[in-house]
């Protein structure tokens, strides 16, 4: 159990930092907007790989921490990941925008947030701390 619970806090840690990174890349790419997004190939690509990125961490996790990712679950993460990795030429920027919008809430931050504490002292308690 230790072992996954350690992956799965990497896993946590991961994701936490890509939506640092994607707010990063909104910031010094001045994305406001979807248009902004559309007009960006940088940013474009820095954000589908993102959600890949995301996505990728996500199916990763065991079965309870992903199912105590209640909010960041109901992003639609798989699916832009699919549109961005399989079928690029028409990826609606207008929904990887809004993703990437729902990923930088706080409601989601705080979410992982608490797993990754809540997972942090389960790895204490193995250990015996």
């Amino acid at each position: 159990m230790k072992l996954s619970k350690e992956q799965d806090l990497q896993k946590l840690n991961s994701i936490l930092k890509t939506i640092e990174n994607i707010s990063k890349c909104f910031e010094q790419h001045k994305i406001n907007n979807s248009n902004n997004l559309k007009n960006d190939e940088i940013a474009q690509a820095a954000c589908t790989q993102f959600i890949t990125n995301i996505y990728e961490c996500k199916k990763k996790l065991t079965t309870d921490t992903f199912n105590e990712l209640v909010e960041l679950n109901k992003i639609k993460v798989a699916g832009a990941r699919h549109v961005a990795s399989h079928d690029y030429d028409s990826v609606n920027f207008i929904v990887v925008y809004s993703i990437c919008n729902q990923l930088n809430q706080e409601v989601i931050i705080s979410e992982l947030n608490r797993t990754i504490a809540k997972t942090k002292g389960e790895l204490s308690d193995e250990n015996g701390n």
